[in-house]
């Protein structure tokens, strides 16, 4: 699927241009105009259902006269009749049709793009499929080329319950893409919000149909080269095919029911028993030889805890794979220094909102949360409910900061970092941190860089926590800038081995936070761990150090206007110098 991943990063492009353009137009509307007229988020639901165009002014004048002592609502009254009011109605019809232009651009682009590369892709895969079954028969059979009409035929061809294909799929991202891009700008000319937080609103929107386009082209993929399979299977006279799921622990239920089951080939229906089952899918097809002893083959597996591929019996079913290797029960293992610890679950762009992965996550939080509460009496998810879990006057001593600490003490990640001389840190990478007293006087910066060395582990506080409560690292430039904006400042420079520390990325983690609902019902008995584990308390507190280190991650890479930084949840895989 590589070639897949090179087409969806040619759609990124043109998500990403058509984005720029957006950001301009944006400021347009939003130049003299921003208001705030003071509804509430009901009140704001109330207007965009009602409101679309001019034409719906009466309909939304009819709710809006619904309160007529609320001096916010008379005042925006008055503004719907001001001749400022119908210049902005105007200004945004005009970004509206241009989105709509947008939608066109990008769809062409799109469809143009998948045209060229599906055919491609189709005669890769028939020919390889192809090339495969004479090594393993050992005959040079004939067959014919793929005729151009067979990849005419499968483009066009409804594999999906709701009937469309392909062309029609692109067509459905791209039209909810400007849909919901003009619900944000209708949302920010109601509100008065401002252009930062629309700009914000908008290219998450983006995120979400770079990731949508992302998602069809490689399921799309997957369906043509599986129909390629079979078509090769049809040539070289083999009636029946073995069903494929990859051996790891990101699989689907529905994949792992399937996996090495032999169904006949004129028979394939796909996402019934066959290629690809769900979007995103990863499972594949071999044609079934009857004389063949599949327990001397071998089949490909990911050992879960290595995190290496191994050999395995190709006969070994998913359901027997995950029983010798996965013990599902087993959530948080304990090593033999009694440091509890998670098998590395990396989140990827292929299982972003998977199933699978939310409830395995969903359990390792369930398990934490009920030995803290063994513990301490206290329940996280109702702490959070009840808003008790930070708290402003103890930033660093408040619940969640108590949590997070039990939390890292569990799995090893408070223990000291690693004291290295100067040959040791060769291919390290380096980072930087700058401290200074705090302004209430009970800490100094001394006291914090040795904590970090040889002592306790301190971290950010709830106010300064956008990407969770670790420890944050940048570049020596932003850190001394930092460090120099208080007193006896200070710097502490740390290393890691970048191919054994693993970070979660904020573009990944940001479009699993759009995605994950969709795939969690919430009358699952886990939906509300999951939940805390999305949510987060304004801007400046995520949940986002908890998520990382349930899967497995030691750290957080995230972009900031002073550039790259870092922030550290697993102080024991740095290292510091001796003598620093």
């Amino acid at each position: 699927m590589d070639k897949a991943e090179k087409q969806a990063d040619q759609f990124d492009k043109v998500y990403q241009e058509a984005k720029t353009y957006l950001d301009k137009e944006i400021n347009k509307i939003f130049d003299k105009f921003q208001r705030d007229y003071g509804l509430s988020q009901v009140d704001a639901r109330q207007v965009l259902k009602n409101m679309k165009d001019k034409k719906d002014l009466n309909e939304l004048r009819k709710v809006l006269e619904a309160r007529p002592n609320d001096p916010n609502i008379q005042r925006l009254l008055a503004d719907l009749d001001s001749p400022a009011y119908s210049f902005r109605m105007k200004r945004l019809e005009r970004l509206s049709d241009d989105l709509d232009r947008m939608r066109e651009s990008i769809y062409h682009s799109e469809k143009t793009g998948s045209d060229a590369f599906y055919s491609d892709l189709m005669k890769d895969s028939y020919y390889k499929a192809t090339f495969d079954l004479q090594q393993q028969t050992g005959l040079a059979y004939g067959f014919s080329g793929l005729p151009e009409s067979e990849i005419k035929h499968l483009q066009s061809f409804s594999w999906l319950d709701d009937g469309s294909t392909y062309s029609t799929d692109i067509w459905k991202n791209t039209g909810k893409l400007t849909s919901s891009i003009k619900d944000e700008l209708l949302m920010s000319l109601m509100t008065g919000r401002d252009i930062r937080g629309t700009a914000q609103a908008i290219a998450e929107r983006f995120n979400v149909g770079q990731n949508d386009a992302r998602r069809l082209v490689r399921t799309e993929s997957a369906f043509f080269h599986n129909q390629m399979e079979l078509l090769s299977y049809e040539e070289a006279n083999i009636e029946k095919y073995i069903f494929v799921a990859v051996l790891d622990k990101r699989t689907s239920h529905i994949c792992q029911e399937h996996d090495n089951k032999i169904y006949d080939r004129d028979k394939a229906v796909p996402g019934v028993n066959c290629p690809p089952m769900h979007p995103w899918c990863r499972s594949t097809t071999v044609g079934y030889d009857e004389d063949a002893n599949y327990s001397k083959l071998k089949r490909r597996a990911r050992n879960p805890v290595t995190g290496k591929t191994e050999l395995v019996p190709a006969d070994m079913t998913y359901k027997e794979w995950y029983s010798k290797y996965v013990d599902d029960e087993d959530v948080v293992k304990e090593s033999k220094n009694g440091i509890k610890t998670f098998d590395f679950y990396p989140l990827t762009e292929d299982n972003i909102g998977d199933r699978e992965r939310i409830l395995n996550i969903s359990k390792r939080l369930k398990a934490v949360s009920e030995e803290y509460e063994k513990e301490t009496g206290k329940n996280i998810l109702e702490l959070a409910a009840n808003k008790k879990l930070t708290d402003r006057s103890k930033p660093y001593d408040d619940e969640k900061s108590k949590f997070i600490r039990f939390l890292y003490k569990q799995v090893g990640y408070d223990r000291k970092p690693n004291i290295l001389n100067e040959n040791n840190i060769v291919g390290l990478e380096t980072i930087f941190r700058g401290i200074s007293d705090s302004e209430s006087g009970e800490i100094n910066s001394k006291t914090l860089k040795d904590n970090f060395s040889k002592g306790k582990l301190d971290l950010s506080g709830r106010a300064k926590s956008a990407h969770g409560r670790g420890i944050y690292f940048g570049s020596r430039f932003v850190a001394e800038r930092y460090a120099n904006k208080g007193t006896n400042p200070l710097l502490i420079k740390a290393f890691y081995d970048p191919s054994d520390f693993k970070f979660l990325t904020d573009e990944l983690y940001k479009k699993e936070k759009h995605t994950w609902l969709k795939n969690l019902d919430d009358d699952n008995e886990l939906y509300e761990y999951y939940y805390f584990l999305m949510s987060q308390v304004g801007i400046n507190d995520s949940n986002a150090d908890i998520f990382a280190v349930l899967h497995g991650y030691d750290g957080y890479k995230a972009m900031h206007n002073d550039g790259l930084y870092t922030v550290v949840y697993n102080r024991s895989k740095l290292g510091v110098l001796k003598d620093d």
